[in-house]
């Protein structure tokens, strides 16, 4: 058969392959032109995409490179450059919750709060005025722009970020629909407040790749009808798009319980800053301010250093981002820091306003006083332009030959004059207001009082409105330079008030106490004060409102002796796993030991003196070198009532031998286990020290939602029968016993090599290299104030490292006759 026999046979037994063959070419001739327009468009598309995220990320750039304290330098008028002067803020991680194994404990410290804004999907971030929210959402959001390795270190690569701030949503939700989607507010938002740098189109592209961060700054400043259901929307947006992240930022306020509970335990509250962060922040603020490090540079940051570590004043405002910028700026000027928080910001802002303006400043600061009271009294932060030039006309009035047109130019000639030089307000997406609401919430307390026709009653109307709180506390301030016997009788009148709901009034007036300076506060009005803080421990069972009034009274001077011991009789216990007891009648100190009675034992030398010491705990001296526990520097633990925190167990050995070597009658030491569980369940073998059945509001533990330590003695609830406090929640507390013998012992040993390896950080290396060598464990007991419920039952027990210092252990002594 010839070949082409052979290929007409072949076509002929194939037909239907190459029928098929045909079609499929025919198909792919329609097909391919249109994959290759299809292909085009996405190259487009995604060229479009790719410039319009690199217009939006020198947008991001350009508006986050700088802090808001822009312009408050007084006649150097320069911005504070963000990355220069920086320094992070922290909370605690609220997914790590109390562990059977202790070492979970020592990751408890508080967390960079950038990284858990990476660690997390959700996010509520919650902090007082000043506390430094927006800044961080600022600096988060600067810094995925321009830096590839900070988002992959935070777990954020390949994240843009969505920085809104939610005041301006309030004239959204005003005149758009109420119940508007997501997705009609960022188009809004974008339309109208970020210029339109980013198309929605392309943010919707990022959303549904999971590649976009909301940073939604500031719920409070958001009116209460709008937050719901902007919450609600933008929980439904990420929940759709599950790869997203979302953060929530605002004052306790405006952090609804809604929130709380759709966020679950994502919920966040920012610390005060702390020795080291504020020591920081000065540094960079001395070094950026004058572009150099030298020494004289040097010595200046560490004098400020020094003189606010001396000045009681400065106590509450060094740990508020915004009033520390304040007291640099002051201290920068005048070389000096002003008494209290009021006399703070009258100099500031009167000090400022006069290099700016000369002899008119008076003027200007009336216009401000105006300004500040008409926002407040409105329950607004910003304002229109229309509105702010109103204000100057009681200020600068219209005179009789003037005409209209004369008079409405003169004004806003007045108000382009005053409102790029004063400092203190500043213009944001079409609107006006107060660099801080500090600073609006100060004038408006000096409008009312220089504007009172009764000083002692000016701000009675405004008692029981939180939005009036601080000003009220500032008023009384303000009053206190000149009138001490003013400002004292408004307290009084406050504190003498019965009306049933009048706790949190008492703690308002015992807050403003504190605020007038102590040499001004009248000693009649410091007792009342005192008396009227414990019987908030009576009253009360809001152990939020409990632990303030605790500190305030801390503050003031507590006149409680937290020296006192209870005497526990000699009896036969059964302790449970701990098996049957005879105790010896001993006596136990009645209060956790106190920051203010450790600092007896510093200023007797206790770190230097080694006489006071066990043998071990001289090696771990000798070798740290420590002289003070590790958080005695920073105010949210230093309080004088609190108990002492961040203290190993061989500190709280040396305490009890100091107390033995300079107390010829009693014999001090840690109790031991049988001891403490005796005190703690009692013969009746109580479940919680109080009785059998647990109640929230009896301790200082997770879910009481405190956050910190609080005062000694607080939850007279919470007691056992003869008055032993806080042996549930608080702190844990050191035992002389070792958890796996239940023995007594006399000390722990020391080792260099786990020392080096926790001072590393290293903790599981440190707990690992401890085991292996076979060490005993120092117990403890009672739970701590981020305990969960059941760690603060009687019977329950843990275990530290002895040259551990958490900010969750503290402890008590006992003692017996010689």
């Amino acid at each position: 058969m010839d070949s082409i026999s052979i290929v007409k046979e072949l076509l002929v037994k194939n037909k239907d392959l190459l029928e098929a063959l045909a079609y499929i070419v025919g198909i792919l001739a329609v097909l391919i032109p249109t994959i290759i327009a299809i292909l085009k468009f996405i190259r487009k598309k995604s060229a479009l995409n790719f410039k319009s995220i690199k217009t939006y990320k020198e947008c991001i750039k350009k508006e986050n490179s700088h802090l808001d304290a822009e312009k408050l330098f007084g006649e150097q008028a320069f911005p504070l450059s963000l990355p220069e002067i920086f320094i992070p803020l922290y909370a605690n991680d609220p997914e790590i919750k109390q562990k059977h194994e202790r070492e979970m404990a020592e990751k408890q410290k508080p967390v960079d709060i950038e990284e858990l804004i990476g660690k997390y999907d959700r996010l509520v971030i919650e902090g007082h005025a000043g506390s430094g929210k927006t800044t961080v959402l600022k600096h988060v959001a600067y810094s995925l722009v321009i830096d590839d390795n900070y988002a992959k270190s935070r777990n954020m690569k390949d994240f843009i970020p969505v920085l809104i701030y939610l005041k301006y949503l309030n004239e959204y939700f005003e005149k758009g629909d109420p119940c508007a989607k997501s997705g009609d507010i960022l188009k809004w938002y974008l339309i109208n407040k970020v210029e339109n740098c980013l198309e929605y189109e392309v943010l919707e592209d990022l959303i549904k790749a999971g590649r976009v961060l909301f940073l939604l700054d500031g719920l409070d400043e958001l009116k209460h009808a709008h937050r719901d259901p902007l919450i609600n929307t933008f929980i439904h947006l990420q929940t759709n798009n599950s790869k997203n992240k979302l953060v929530f930022s605002g004052r306790p306020h405006g952090i609804t319980g809604n929130l709380i509970n759709k966020f679950e335990n994502r919920h966040i509250k920012v610390n005060d800053l702390n020795d080291d962060q504020i020591n920081e922040f000065i540094r960079k603020w001395f070094k950026y301010l004058y572009k150099e490090e030298t020494a004289s540079v040097k010595k200046s940051a560490e004098s400020l250093i020094s003189d606010i570590k001396s000045n009681e004043a400065t106590g509450q405002l060094k740990s508020n981002p915004l009033m520390l910028t304040a007291i640099c700026i002051l201290y920068h000027d005048d070389k000096e820091l002003p008494a209290q928080r009021a006399e703070l910001y009258k100099k500031f802002i009167d000090n400022m306003l006069y290099r700016r303006f000369g002899n008119n400043f008076k003027k200007v600061l009336e216009y401000l006083e105006i300004l500040a009271f008409g926002m407040h009294e409105k329950g607004i932060r910003t304002i229109g332009r229309e509105y702010a030039i109103e204000m100057l006309i009681p200020v600068f009035p219209k005179e009789k030959p003037e005409k209209d047109k004369d008079f409405k130019d003169k004004i806003k000639e007045k108000f382009e004059d005053i409102e790029p030089k004063c400092g203190l307000i500043k213009f944001e997406n079409g609107e006006y207001s107060f660099w801080h609401l500090s600073f609006q919430e100060y004038l408006c307390a000096a409008y009312i009082a220089d504007n009172s026709n009764d000083l002692v009653h000016g701000v009675a109307k405004y008692w029981g409105n939180r939005w009036y709180k601080e000003v009220i506390e500032l008023y009384i301030g303000y009053l206190s330079m000149n009138s001490k016997t003013t400002a004292n009788d408004i307290v009084r009148n406050a504190l003498n008030e019965d009306s049933g709901k009048e706790c949190n009034k008492w703690l308002v007036a015992a807050n403003a106490l504190y605020d007038i300076h102590k040499d001004r506060r009248l000693s009649d009005v410091e007792k009342l004060t005192r008396e009227k803080l414990q019987q908030v421990f009576e009253k009360e069972s809001n152990p939020q409102i409990l632990a303030e009034a605790g500190e305030v009274l801390g503050w003031l001077g507590d006149l409680r002796d937290l020296k006192e011991f209870v005497t526990i009789p000699g009896a036969d216990y059964d302790l449970g796993e701990l098996g049957n007891a005879k105790i010896i009648s001993f006596e136990i100190s009645k209060y956790l030991v106190s920051n203010k009675w450790f600092g007896e034992f510093i200023e007797a030398g206790g770190y230097k003196k080694e006489e006071f010491w066990s043998i071990e705990g001289k090696k771990w001296l000798k070798y740290t070198k420590y002289e003070f526990p590790r958080f005695w520097h920073d105010r949210v633990w230093k309080c004088p009532n609190k108990p002492v925190v961040g203290v190993c167990w061989w500190e709280a050995d040396a305490f009890c031998r100091w107390l033995s070597i300079n107390d010829k009658k009693y014999k001090y030491r840690l109790p031991t286990e049988q001891e403490w569980q005796a005190v703690a369940t009692g013969k009746e073998k109580r479940e919680y020290p109080w009785g059998n059945d647990w109640v929230d509001n009896f301790c200082n533990y997770e879910g009481a939602k405190i956050g910190k330590t609080s005062a000694a003695g607080v939850f007279l609830k919470g007691a056992t029968p003869e008055k032993v406090f806080d042996m549930a929640g608080n702190v844990w507390e050191w035992i002389g016993s070792d958890y796996n013998t239940k023995d007594s012992k006399k000390d722990f040993p020391f080792d260099e090599e786990v020392q080096e390896l926790y001072k590393k950080e290293k903790y599981q290396e440190a707990w690992d290299t401890y085991r292996n060598k076979g060490y005993p464990l120092p117990s403890l007991r009672g739970g701590s104030w981020i305990s969960v419920s059941d760690y603060c039952r009687c019977a329950n027990r843990d275990y530290y490292r002895p040259d551990s210092r958490g900010s969750d252990v503290g402890f008590r002594c006992a003692r017996i006759k010689f």
